[in-house]
């Protein structure tokens, strides 16, 4: 499977998260930025990371034969020196949104789901309110005076008051009512 496939399965991961794609990775990197394997060295140094160039040139020469692994304390050291996440050196440029893709749109349904039954219980609640007050004239006075008072006031009565959300809601109370009138 290609890099650019919105993709993520098992083949597609063991490719990109083998030592080879890793050598390849490397290699990609250090002439991106126009440096040489004794220059890459050197980085690598700055960042605590000590590798001979020996084992760099094998490295690279992993990426398409079989050559030298790598060590977790040498990938750190390699995505410091790049200035990278480590997950960054390891997978694909972009691997992170395309799989955050996947993953929100294997959530979404169910978060849509859980949205639409929720709107179903607030908008029943809504609905209730209305009724009483379209059959209660004292009890719609005061809907529309908590409502006016909410708008005036702004000041939340205790900690786990919303002002914002508690006056939406009495919007909608008094709109479904006078919708209905």
């Amino acid at each position: 499977m290609k890099d650019d496939k919105l993709a993520v399965d098992g083949d597609w991961l063991l490719e990109h998260g083998s030592a080879k794609y890793l050598a390849s990775r490397i290699k990609e990197l250090r002439t991106q930025r126009g440096w040489t394997q004794p220059q890459l060295v050197r980085a690598l140094a700055e960042h605590g990371c000590h590798v001979p160039q020996s084992a760099i040139s094998r490295l690279e020469a992993s990426a398409t034969a079989g050559g030298r692994s790598i060590t977790v304390d040498e990938a750190l050291g390699f995505a410091r020196t790049f200035g990278l996440a480590l997950e960054d050196l390891l997978l694909p440029p972009g691997f992170a949104e395309r799989y955050q893709w996947f993953v929100d749109v294997a959530e979404g349904g169910k978060l849509r789901a859980e949205f639409e039954a929720a709107a179903e219980r607030y908008f029943g609640v809504v609905d209730r309110q209305a009724a009483a007050g379209r059959l209660d004239e004292e009890w719609a006075l005061r809907l529309r005076s908590l409502a006016e008072a909410r708008r005036v006031e702004g000041v939340a009565p205790d900690a786990n008051w919303d002002a914002g959300s508690d006056l939406a809601f009495l919007e909608d109370v008094l709109a479904k009512m006078d919708q209905a009138q």
